[in-house]
């Protein structure tokens, strides 16, 4: 089967597209990834600390976005990819 994932780059997208890779192993997955939520509008100073301490987080070891893709045989797309 053919499955696209829609997904963010922040750490509890890290944590379900960890688990969606292992469970959908078999299948055909294509993994689009959006760097940003939101508008461009200026973060109030606790989202900016949080944006940091996930980042720090995903850095502790666990394999990389990329590295899941690979690992469920596709690579990362941007929404920009996309046309």
């Amino acid at each position: 089967m053919n499955i696209t994932i829609l997904t963010n780059r922040d750490l509890a997208s890290h944590i379900a597209l960890t688990r969606l890779i292992k469970q959908l192993a078999g299948h055909r997955l294509a993994i689009f990834l959006s760097e940003k939520v939101g508008g461009d509008q200026r973060l109030s100073q606790p989202l900016v600390e949080l944006a940091a301490f996930e980042k720090s987080l995903l850095e502790d070891g666990r394999p990389s976005f990329d590295q899941l893709a690979a690992d469920a045989g596709c690579t990362i797309q941007g929404f920009g990819d996309i046309g």
